[in-house]
């Protein structure tokens, strides 16, 4: 049996809020203050933002409002000696386009335009007579700061939605291999081998939805050492369609039989405790491969010491989640000497108490594993944009193969998880 890679999709979502909140956090209520030439002369240029940024997502691209506030003093002294102090303020909204884009490397690449702008406060002249025309204004603007607000808004942007950093860490972080049992039973590794990658970004009404979809399959081995090696990220490839409901993935777990027969041993002496001191006393039970079956090699200590085998057929339970033995029966191969020397009710009560242990309980490791691949893949994860959070893993199908030494389980489960973003500060404010 093997566990064929299975494709996982899976959106991350950046809400419209998140992206509107970063950019109002990130740019400066003052954008720029400089000097401008203005008829052998310099004009002093203040730009600020008077209030919020909006954006409104629109098809597979985001519409953005940018208000501006504009102030352009004139102060200066005349060849007569007069001071010459002019004001003059008006408020605008420049109204901007942003179409989102991957590149190869995986980094969000933005081209911000000019749809338009309007002016919502025209200018004027705090004293005296206007000599500055709204034209000068806004040509100087559209010419000369246009083109670094936008870069700036491209810049925050990529900033925010940083895929490559992400998404890297969260490829090697998938590739980890973490232990099933607690650290003082580690015998059982699990780890998540993926492939490959595709991906495109849109926009809907919420927000920017980058959708994924991952070529993967789960391993669990006993050896963590041998599992292959970590895979680098591939390229970026455009995802044509999504498909996140059909989520599956396949494990195959080899379960050493040492393990189960270590609780075995355990079931045994629960059994013999439980017995009249007349029964004989189990002081071994070892399961192996029987074809399709498995046999249970039974040792009893008393005054006639006995080996007994005993042969059912593991069948998974969909409502418990457990691998448990069916129809057990003595083996033909028993001798019959041997089993009639040993008492009806103990030989019936073995049959009886063995059908009803589990061999492996399913759906205790799957409740837990959640934590673990969460634990795991976010381990040291503060720095990043979003983590990858699993909720369940539910079991649809299972087959399993028992062998001398092991036993192979085959599961085909539907996980359900979600990416969450994180809110990132803002260590420098944008100024152009």
């Amino acid at each position: 049996m093997t566990a064929r890679p299975q494709r996982l999709w899976f959106p991350v979502f950046y809400p419209v809020e998140e992206l509107e909140d970063w950019l109002n956090r990130k740019f400066d209520r003052v954008i720029a203050d400089t000097f401008i030439p203005f008829k052998n002369d310099s004009l002093l240029l203040t730009v600020s933002k008077p209030g919020r940024i909006e954006l409104l997502m629109t098809g597979d691209s985001v519409n953005v409002l940018f208000p501006l506030e504009v102030e352009i003093i004139e102060d200066r002294e005349k060849k007569s000696g007069r001071k010459i102090y002019r004001r003059i303020t008006g408020a605008l909204n420049l109204y901007l386009n942003i179409k989102p884009d991957v590149s190869p490397n995986w980094e969000i690449s933005t081209r911000t335009v000019l749809v338009g702008y309007e002016w919502k406060k025209r200018p004027r002249l705090e004293t005296g007579r206007v000599k500055i025309g709204i034209k000068f204004i806004a040509d100087y603007l559209l010419r000369n700061e246009l083109g670094d607000l936008t870069r700036a808004l491209d810049d925050a942007l990529r900033e925010k939605v940083d895929l490559k950093k992400g998404i890297t860490r969260t490829w090697m972080n998938l590739q980890k291999p973490l232990p099933v049992y607690r650290s003082d039973s580690a015998t059982l590794w699990f780890r998540i081998e993926p492939d490959s990658l595709w991906g495109d970004i849109r926009g809907n009404a919420d927000g920017l939805v980058f959708n994924l979809a991952v070529d993967a399959r789960a391993q669990v081995h006993r050896d963590s050492t041998q599992f292959s090696r970590y895979k680098p990220l591939p390229e970026f490839r455009p995802l044509m369609h999504m498909q996140e409901d059909s989520n599956t993935l396949e494990i195959l777990a080899t379960v050493p039989l040492d393990e189960i027969n270590r609780q075995l041993k355990v079931i045994g002496k629960a059994y013999s405790s439980g017995r009249r001191l007349a029964f004989p006393e189990i002081s071994d039970i070892k399961m192996r491969g029987h074809g399709e079956k498995v046999a249970f090699d039974i040792q009893t200590e008393g005054s006639t010491p006995t080996a007994l085998t005993i042969v059912g057929t593991p069948v998974y339970d969909t409502e418990t989640r457990t691998l448990v033995v069916t129809h057990p029966d003595y083996d033909l191969d028993t001798d019959h000497k041997v089993l009639n020397a040993v008492d009806k009710r103990f030989r019936d009560g073995i049959l009886r108490y063995l059908e009803k242990k589990v061999i492996l309980d399913i759906g205790d490791y799957m409740n837990n594993l959640p934590d673990f691949l969460n634990g795991t893949i976010n381990e040291g994860n503060h720095a990043d944009k979003f983590q990858l959070l699993f909720s369940e893993i539910e079991v649809k199908d299972i087959r399993h193969v028992i062998r001398e030494s092991e036993m192979l389980i085959w599961l085909s489960c539907k996980p359900r998880f979600e990416i969450t973003l994180k809110k990132l500060p803002v260590k420098k404010k944008v100024r152009i």
